[in-house]
């Protein structure tokens, strides 16, 4: 591969990735044999500052990086997000020395454990759900015999979006009078969707019936041995309500012959749903909640033929805590503890208390119910009201201990013999202070095991491990959504921070906002707890020292000659000063996404509300206060009939056809339906397309314009209750509304989305049986909708439904977005022209292998397409910044910010001209402002050098 050294300058205000198109592409192909002079055709990268020199004060974390922990291999596994890494698999031996990271399964920033791994421990291997980046999320394995790093053990379901696998669940139960010892699990295939499936030996993998036939999704879960000795589970309905199944075998070998219902449940078409499923000795338990009438808890023993009504409730709040020692089963409603035997007789209330944080740990619950004198504390309960008790006073005084789940966590260790308790102490201090708390079900057992690590206020996660161990996540409040890992071993002293995962390096987490009348703009931390907004003068050479502005959140876009801009206070529209700030922040704005404002007529339309959260409407400005006005009154104080959601990642629900303004709105008697503005801004309905209170389910409005002798129209997605959600087009009337076409034959959903403008055409992904989620396009006409290309070839997706691989941006000519190609696994970044053959690696050098490929990817003037990626191959350099050039990735000076594999992670880019400004972390100053400059490419071709 030839590489090309280039270096900038700055320019026009910043254009979101997804709509942006860039200026003509000057096409340098390696045939030509251009020697380029280095010397002269620098490109480099610069720290613009270093704007936060003191500790850290903006955090980047939370505790959502923790997912979740088991003990495993004598230490705790657990998953972590980190800056660096991503959320991946760590694990600890409850020292600060002994927590590492197991493995980086997505290399880079991306993160494998997107959400709750599903760890399930069975005999010497640890399995999990994992995305490598390439698969989707699939079944992974650890070994702790071996101690090697983890591996795939089947792409289950080929392609991006992966199986999904979860609710293991080892039973042993009786075919035919032989025992037999399985272990299910839930997994997604295209050609079934989400079934019930069979891990057997060797990690063989099997499926073990297709609860609901074709593509549908069962979606198995609380999957457990009856009170009729065979499997149960719960399973969606045709009509998609939980219902619970019994499964029929025939052969200990062979896999269940059919799955019937409970006689007597009558759940499906009913508008009732299982909530939950418990068997309880020679009882199983089943909890019905019902939206129109009462729920119901009931339960059927030997023979499913029928099911005992055992109590109705008014609201069944809470899912039901088996307590096997005391053969008892309980449930919060009413706001009332009830307990039951699992006979009519023996179901009752025990406690009128307002009960909640059931935990049953040894021949007792544990719960936290109201008291007269002191508020909310920890109570115990044996099954009687006799013996549902106050077991321990935690808060001295009249205020108990908080109700809110984002301050109080009760789990349990997973021998089952202590309860881990974390909340806020409102007794201590104006803003009180965590503290941690160690149970064994006794008043004297019950105690504090904070230590001297936890001493602030905060919020809490714990992950109970082992014994009386448990893995913490904890926040101090002062730190924002930041999040450290926290380990105790049941008592104060043993209760220890095991590391600074966050940093001290100073971060201010700069994010480049706009560039607006020669302003470079930037939110960034400087040592306060909020961010500031920092407005740079651009200058010949570089960003000069920069000012305070007034603080903003994102920038909108630029209408009548002001930088339109979303701030703390409200609306804004600013010349670049403070003294040419108009300020507009008496009209909520319900969205700072640009696509999510359209303009015509020479004013700007956009969704808001004046005053109250539930009146939303249409709002149009000339860019003053007083032109700024409704011109809607669709809803009322009743019912919002406007639809109000409005991003940049889907739900865009604004588009311009010709003369006409097109909305979503719920005419009040249906649901989401498609709406027009005519010239006069007078609304009606377009077209009822789905009639009844679900409504066309309308969304993703997007323009196609410049279609060659044809008119403007706007392609989107809806439901009409018959052929599922599909691509949709309108010219503004009812007559040029239709589906362009049924890409998932029948009722099915191809749930089409992410749809990417690109003059008269539009690109989206939608799924299909046969093919998966792939890539599409569609010039507004049914003749013109079709199939971009089959990336990975047959059933298996391409792109991903979980949006780690999607399209990105319509620049040069052509789309380009992330995928999985079945012909060319090694390639992260594709490009296309709209036809099959004109897609293809947007990269040409076999040698280099990118992973996770960033959201943000910006295209500079001058063609040149700038991402972060990390880079494996030929050499390990981490996540840094790329750029790409007629398909080849180019050299420039400063490039490797980070040295080392983790790299310096770059984000928030922003093109202005022929640079892009951008955070990264180099490790040592933290996440900072930076800059790339690129060369006019225009100077490649000069002295000759023309091709």
């Amino acid at each position: 591969m030839q590489h090309i050294h280039i270096a900038t300058r700055p320019g026009a205000l910043r254009v979101p990735f997804r709509h942006a198109v860039a200026a003509s592409l000057l096409w340098v192909t390696a045939a030509l044999g251009l020697a380029i002079d280095s010397a002269r055709a620098q490109g480099t990268v610069n720290l613009v500052a270093d704007l936060n020199t003191g500790p850290n004060s903006g955090i980047d974390g939370g505790l959502d990086r923790f997912k979740a922990a088991v003990f495993f291999g004598g230490r705790t596994v657990f998953s972590m997000r980190t800056p660096e890494h991503g959320t991946e698999l760590w694990e600890t031996d409850g020292t600060a020395l002994g927590t590492r990271m197991l493995a980086d399964l997505c290399p880079g920033q991306c993160s494998s454990l997107e959400s709750a791994p599903n760890f399930y421990a069975e005999g010497s291997s640890l399995y999990f759900a994992a995305n490598d980046g390439q698969h989707g999320r699939e079944l992974w394995r650890l070994d702790v015999a071996t101690g090697a790093q983890p591996v795939m053990v089947l792409d289950l379901n080929p392609g991006a979006d992966g199986s999904n696998p979860g609710n293991f669940s080892r039973l042993s139960f009786s075919i035919n009078g032989s025992s037999v010892t399985r272990t299910f699990f839930s997994a997604a295939r295209a050609d079934v969707g989400q079934e019930l499936w069979r891990l057997g030996a060797s990690s063989s993998v099997t499926l073990e019936l297709d609860l609901l036939a074709g593509t549908a999704s069962g979606s198995p879960s609380d999957i457990q041995v009856c009170s009729t000795g065979q499997v149960c589970l719960l399973a969606r309905t045709v009509d998609g309500v939980n219902d619970v199944r019994l499964l029929t075998y025939s052969s200990t070998t062979q896999v269940p012959i059919g799955a019937t219902g409970v006689g007597g449940l009558n759940i499906s078409g009913t508008g009732r749903s299982v909530a939950d499923l418990q068997s309880l000795g020679p009882n199983t338990f089943v909890l019905i909640r019902d939206n129109v009438a009462l729920d119901e808890l009931r339960a059927f023993g030997n023979s499913a033929a029928s099911s005992t009504l055992l109590r109705s409730f008014g609201n069944a709040n809470g899912l039901l805590t088996p307590n096997v020692s005391l053969f008892r089963m309980f449930l919060t409603a009413d706001s009332q503890l009830f307990v039951s035997d699992g006979t009519v007789a023996g179901t009752l209330s025990i406690s009128s208390a307002s009960p909640a944080n059931l935990v049953s740990l040894g021949n007792r619950v544990l719960l936290t119910a109201n008291t007269a004198a002191s508020g909310r504390e920890l109570f115990s309960s044996d099954g009687t009201a006799a013996g549902t008790v106050l077991l321990k006073e935690l808060v001295p005084g009249a205020e108990g201990l908080p109700n809110s789940s984002t301050v109080f966590f009760m789990n349990r260790s997973a021998n089952n013999l202590r309860m881990f308790l974390g909340f806020i102490n409102p007794a201590l201090g104006v803003d009180g202070q965590t503290q941690l708390w160690i149970s064994d079900g006794t008043a004297a057992g019950t105690v504090e095991i904070s230590g001297n690590a936890i001493t602030d206020p905060g919020s809490m996660v714990l992950y109970p491990s082992a014994g009386i161990s448990a893995l913490i996540g904890y926040t101090p409040s002062q730190f924002g959504n930041g999040g450290e890992p926290y380990f105790t071993q049941g008592s104060a002293a043993s209760t220890v921070a095991l590391g600074n995962f966050i940093g001290d390096t100073g971060d201010s987490f700069a994010s480049p906002i706009a560039v607006f009348n020669q302003r470079l703009f930037v939110t960034a931390f400087l040592g306060g707890s909020s961010s500031e907004t920092l407005a740079f003068p651009l200058t010949a050479g570089a960003p000069g020292a920069p000012t305070p502005f007034l603080r903003f959140f994102q920038a909108i876009g630029e209408f009548f000659g002001r930088l339109w801009i979303d701030t703390n206070a409200g609306l804004q529209a600013t010349d670049g000063t403070l003294a040419g700030t108009l300020d507009l922040s008496s009209i909520r704005a319900r969205s700072a996404d640009p696509s999510c404002y359209a303009q015509r007529n020479g004013r700007v339309y956009f969704y808001a509300d004046q005053g109250s959260f539930d009146d939303i409407e249409i709002f149009k400005s000339d860019g003053t206060l007083a032109g700024t006005v409704a011109v809607t009154e669709l809803s009322t104080p009743e019912e919002r009939r406007m639809e109000s959601f409005c991003f940049d990642d889907g739900f865009t629900q604004l588009a311009t056809v010709g003369d006409k303004l097109m909305f979503v709105a719920n005419t009040g008697s249906s649901g989401l339906e498609l709406f027009a503005l005519d010239a006069n801004d007078n609304a009606a309905l377009v077209l009822d397309i789905r009639s009844g209170s679900e409504g066309g389910q309308v969304r993703d409005l997007t323009t196609l314009r410049n279609r060659p002798g044809l008119p403007e129209v706007a392609v989107f997605r809806a439901d009409d209750g018959i052929l599922g959600g599909e691509p949709w087009v309108t010219g503004g009337t009812a007559q040029t509304t239709q589906r362009l076409l049924d890409i998932n034959p029948g009722p099915g959903t191809s749930e089409p989305r992410e749809f990417v403008a690109a003059g008269p055409r539009t690109f989206f992904t939608a799924f299909s049986p046969s093919s998966g989620r792939e890539l599409y396009v569609t010039d507004g006409t049914t003749a013109g909708t079709r199939q971009v290309i089959d990336l990975f070839a047959g059933a298996g997706s391409g792109l991903s439904a979980q949006q780690q691989q999607r399209p990105y941006l319509f620049a040069n000519g052509r789309l380009y977005f992330s995928g999985t190609s079945s012909s060319r696994p090694n390639c992260a970044l594709f490009e296309t022209d709209g036809s099959a053959a004109g897609t293809r690696c947007a990269y040409d050098d076999s040698t280099t292998t990118l992973r996770s490929i960033g959201r943000e990817p910006v295209v500079t003037a001058n063609g040149a397409l700038v991402f972060s990626a990390h880079r494996s191959a030929p050499v390990n350099d981490g996540e840094e910044l790329r750029v790409l050039f007629n398909r080849q990735l180019l050299n420039f000076g400063g490039a490797n910010i980070a040295p080392g594999a983790a790299g310096s992670r770059p984000s928030d880019l922003l093109a202005s001209g022929d640079d892009v400004y951008f955070r990264a972390d180099d490790g040592v100053q933290g996440a900072e402002l930076y800059r790339l400059q690129l060369e006019d490419l225009n100077r490649v071709f000069e002295d000759g050098f023309e091709p």
